[in-house]
């Protein structure tokens, strides 16, 4: 009897256990993103209305997972604001124990903003360029149309970007604080590339997630 009782508690515990395991990945699968730019197409105040095309048809949504917005326009999660302000292909603006330096090569900058909204409320910010060392994912990921894994560019002990946060930075209400990612340059035939920049390291859940187009990729 005590065999069969110990059998039902431990089922159960490891049960729960996998229960728990798959609400954990299915919340690190989110997005919990809103979209906050100003869409193209919208009209301004002393223009006609445009033509109202008819009622298409109810289309299947997307999973959270598949959802990507616009890196032409800024998200949002909670307080916290991202905007892509720029993305290029160049020489990366190096500093090297205090010596100005630059990377060997061309390079895939992304140049970010994050703003905090809030009015009252600090939010401490890590850079996505990530720890040395981290037991949880705290860095960005970037791949192209081809499934294409664009390498995160690390510099080394000592060497830093010039214009990024160097590790975390506090973004007082109302202020915002501007980095730089780094990876390895896009192939020619690239359409566009999806960034996935973990919230976690704003506070947030799960990941902000942005489609950057090739017309915003200067060369």
């Amino acid at each position: 009897m005590l065999s069969l009782l110990v059998c039902a508690v431990v089922t159960t515990a490891f049960t729960r256990a996998v229960e728990e395991t798959g609400k954990s990945r299915a919340r690190a699968q989110e997005t919990n993103q809103t979209v906050v730019g100003k869409k193209p197409g919208v009209a301004a105040a002393n223009e006609p209305d445009p033509p109202v095309p008819p009622s298409p048809q109810p289309q299947p949504q997307p999973k959270p997972e598949e959802q990507w917005a616009s890196a032409k326009e800024a998200v949002q999660q909670g307080d916290i604001r991202i905007r892509v302000k720029r993305v290029a292909v160049q020489k990366i603006p190096l500093s090297n124990l205090g010596r100005s330096t630059e990377s060997e090569d061309d390079l895939l900058a992304v140049y970010l903003q994050v703003t905090n909204a809030s009015k009252t409320k600090k939010a401490d910010y890590l850079t996505w360029r990530g720890k040395p060392i981290s037991i949880e994912r705290d860095s960005a990921t970037l791949q192209d149309n081809f499934d294409n894994v664009l390498k995160r560019i690390n510099f080394g002990f000592g060497t830093e970007v010039v214009g990024g946060v160097q590790s975390t930075e506090s973004i007082y209400p109302g202020k915002e604080v501007e980095d730089i990612l780094v990876f390895e340059a896009p192939i020619d035939a690239t359409e566009y590339v999806r960034l996935e920049l973990p919230a976690a390291n704003f506070g947030g859940t799960g990941n902000i997630r942005l489609q950057i187009p090739k017309d915003m990729i200067e060369r």
